[in-house]
């Protein structure tokens, strides 16, 4: 609880409760003019659950969704440290003794606990200037280049075994008729925190037209901007919008750092990305705190340790930082790192521990405990010997329809993985 005083809530067994349901909602994934998934958070999202189904959400307003009796039964269970079925992916993580996403929230404002919405967590569509490896159609509009590649070449199922369905069909996402998107542009003053994901926000226009409408109306002043970006399009003058809110607490989403970051995010580039968060950094004047998020693959899991090391060299002593590390989905992709070879993971181990051995800041925070219990789970629970096929293919299928050889890429002894492993 942090040492503050929530009013007469006493939490149970594990000493803790999820904060979110309570003042929180996450609208993603829509369909035509409808809304079709809705929950406390985007960890929720993570396994395609919704709290309510698209006919229960129907035309109702954003406070009628979080007013739901749906609602108010996971706000119960979460105040009882009951396993909603809708938690799952908090829960299973917990089960592997790693600190979940609900582990890890509070109370986010100044003033005392109320069971009010203040936070929206919106993804307007998959629109996305980027192409990255670990992705899906879902959540990038750009993978459909590789899909037609794919079913041009009839090899489209190849990689969706190998993918675990990465690519699948292409979603009709109206942002324009939408209701409960057009609700919220109508009712910016009930926005407290705004955290939008997408796709890429900054190259939806209607994430644009919101945060104009907010700097228009002067309710951005009062809100806190968390974008969950890529920091490709974080130019001068988005940056001058950014500067009109209360607060800037993005998560810039990075997966490496040089080459291995040139090869996981298709269509970036690791130069204009630096180049772009240094200029944000020195143009803006309302940084809350500073994020960044590597969904650990196979790819980088061997150069964890240049990554924290350019996060340290830049950032240590100058900002809040917080450093988060995410699983690849689905668990079952060619590219998850239980796929590697036993030896090759306790290598990683070593060398990420030893950075950690050697590394100190009082401003920087790693995930490093959920990052070490994910190489171990991965020794654990190795699937290298039924399952390394999958994982050259998810690489070489890609690399067939991007003109690309891993070998340009990656460090020398996952390619020696790679090479020898015979499809």
């Amino acid at each position: 609880m942090n040492g503050q005083n929530f009013m007469n809530i006493t939490p149970q067994p594990n000493n803790t409760f999820c904060y979110y349901p309570f003042y929180a909602i996450a609208i993603k994934s829509f369909s035509g003019s409808n809304l079709r998934k809705v929950s406390p958070c985007c960890k929720m999202m993570d396994l395609g659950r919704s709290v309510l189904t698209e006919k229960q959400i129907k035309d109702l307003s954003l406070i009628e969704i979080f007013e739901h009796e749906k609602f108010e039964k996971l706000r119960s269970d979460s105040l009882n440290n009951i396993r909603n079925s809708n938690c799952q992916v908090c829960w299973r993580q917990e089960d592997k003794n790693m600190k979940s996403f609900r582990l890890q929230s509070t109370w986010a404002f100044d003033d005392s606990f109320k069971k009010d919405l203040r936070e929206f967590d919106v993804s307007f569509s998959n629109k996305c200037n980027l192409s990255c490896r670990m992705c899906n159609t879902g959540s990038t509009h750009q993978l459909y280049k590789d899909k037609h590649f794919f079913e041009k070449n009839n090899l489209i199922d190849d990689i969706n075994y190998a993918s675990s369905n990465s690519f699948f069909p292409s979603v009709n996402i109206d942002t324009i008729n939408n209701k409960q998107l057009n609700w919220l542009l109508e009712n910016t003053d009930k926005i407290k925190v705004l955290k939008i994901s997408g796709g890429e926000p900054l190259y939806e226009k209607k994430v644009l037209k919101l945060l104009n409408i907010m700097i228009e109306k002067g309710t951005s002043k009062n809100c806190v901007i968390q974008l969950h970006t890529n920091a490709f399009l974080l130019d001068t003058k988005n940056i001058e919008i950014l500067n009109n809110f209360k607060y800037q607490s993005h998560t810039f989403s990075m997966d490496g750092v040089d080459s291995i970051y040139n090869y996981i995010r298709h269509y970036s580039s690791f130069d204009v990305v630096e180049k772009n968060i240094m200029n944000w950094l020195n143009e803006s004047n309302n940084i809350l705190s500073l994020n960044f998020n590597l969904v650990l693959t196979a790819l980088n899991l061997m150069n964890l340790k240049e990554y924290f090391q350019w996060i340290n060299d830049i950032f240590n002593f100058k900002y809040d930082v917080k450093v988060d590390i995410s699983e690849a989905r689905p668990f079952t992709r060619g590219t998850s790192i239980c796929n590697l070879p036993i030896k090759y993971l306790k290598k990683s181990r070593d060398k990420i521990e030893n950075f950690f051995e050697k590394f100190s800041s009082n401003n920087i925070i790693y995930d490093r405990e959920n990052i070490l219990i994910m190489i171990d789970n991965a020794i654990k629970n190795n699937k290298y010997d039924f399952n390394h096929k999958n994982l050259k293919k998810e690489i070489v299928l890609l690399d067939m329809s991007r003109n690309q050889k891993y070998s340009d890429y990656l460090n020398s002894e996952l390619i020696e993985v790679i090479d020898g492993i015979q499809l």
